[in-house]
């Protein structure tokens, strides 16, 4: 059975010289309320848990949990922590802040069509559209003193 996923991500911010400064999902003639819309599968796979202060868990295996593969995750944590996302041949690792989400998306259809990463050097220029690997996993680390709760939804 096929979904739509709506996604309403706004940014806003006043700055110090008066001027204020914004981002959002969409086009730009659209207004901020309105959502983005994604045609999707309609299979998600969500959870939540908590994690102690320094712990490491694995949040998602492409072996073992449904959807092998995902156009849409989003991540929120109670605490500071850092999110690895792994692939077969690499991962990258990124901070997020407490109450903040964390989402990366893809859009069915087109050319990067499903969530996927590519782990290079740091000196390595994207100079063409690069072949992107799925992601195969996903740890979380809390680097906070405080326990962690936390939420995974990935939408396919």
């Amino acid at each position: 059975m096929a979904g739509i996923l709506s996604v309403i991500n706004t940014v806003e911010m006043a700055t110090t010289i008066g001027s204020s400064v914004y981002g959002r999902q969409g086009p730009v003639a659209t207004p901020a309320s309105l959502a983005a819309t994604v045609s999707v599968g309609g299979q998600a796979y969500s959870r939540t848990g908590s994690l102690d202060a320094a712990a490491l868990a694995t949040i998602y295996n492409a072996q073992t949990d449904l959807p092998a593969t995902f156009d849409y995750l989003w991540f929120k944590s109670s605490q500071v922590t850092q999110i690895q996302l792994l692939s077969t041949a690499s991962h990258v690792v990124l901070p997020v802040a407490a109450n903040q989400p964390f989402v990366l998306g893809a859009n069915p259809g087109e050319s990067i069509a499903t969530c996927a990463i590519l782990g290079v050097a740091n000196a390595t220029d994207i100079i063409a559209q690069a072949t992107l690997e799925v992601i195969d996993g996903i740890t979380i680390m809390n680097v906070s003193s405080s326990a962690a709760d936390y939420q995974l939804i990935l939408v396919t």
